[in-house]
């Protein structure tokens, strides 16, 4: 048993990487198939807590954000805790739009994460699939790449639902949507 210990030990060592991925080997899919989203951090990352109460910031795979992040406004709610949409107005930027719409689409949901082969990227974020739990069981990653707020990044080993993704972005180009549009 020792053996096995170190030998373990020496492997994680000996490559960091592998560390990365460790919790996959302790934390089960079933911790996943329902939590909440706490907050939108931007049109392709968001942050969910786990029920272990642990915060984890989550990077939607295939979804590429702009550049330019709106600025965080404090979301303002009525008296039952339901979040107060902002007004849209024509001068907004499709920056501004597509922030709001993944708040809208995202923020306090509860939704249920899928993998790929590949868990963590180099910064650390979780990669993850966010399904909404709704009757139809929405792909989020491929909703805002629909509405042509994000740019599609496909980065292998990461292809599990490729095919929905370029199909939602090529529709958003073709109706030229939100950044696709411009």
């Amino acid at each position: 048993m020792k053996k096995i210990a170190f030998l373990l030990s020496f492997l994680f060592l000996a490559h960091p990487g592998w560390a990365n991925n460790l919790d996959m080997f302790f934390k089960t899919d079933s911790q996943y198939q329902d939590v909440l989203v706490h907050e939108v951090l931007s049109v392709d990352r968001i942050v969910i807590y786990t029920k272990d109460r642990e915060k984890e910031q989550v990077k939607l795979i295939g979804v590429k954000g702009p550049k330019k992040e709106p600025k965080k406004k404090t979301v303002q709610r009525d008296q039952f805790g339901f979040r107060i949409k902002d007004p849209v107005v024509p001068t907004s930027s499709v920056e501004d739009r597509a922030f709001a719409y993944v708040q809208e689409l995202l923020d306090q949901k509860h939704v249920r994460l899928e993998f790929d082969d590949e868990k963590k990227d180099a910064e650390g974020h979780t990669l993850a699939y966010v399904f909404l739990k709704d009757k139809q069981n929405t792909l989020a990653n491929a909703e805002i790449l629909r509405m042509g707020y994000a740019q599609l990044q496909i980065r292998p080993p990461n292809t599990k639902y490729q095919k929905e993704l370029l199909a939602a972005y090529k529709e958003a180009r073709q109706q030229l949507r939100g950044f696709q549009g411009l």
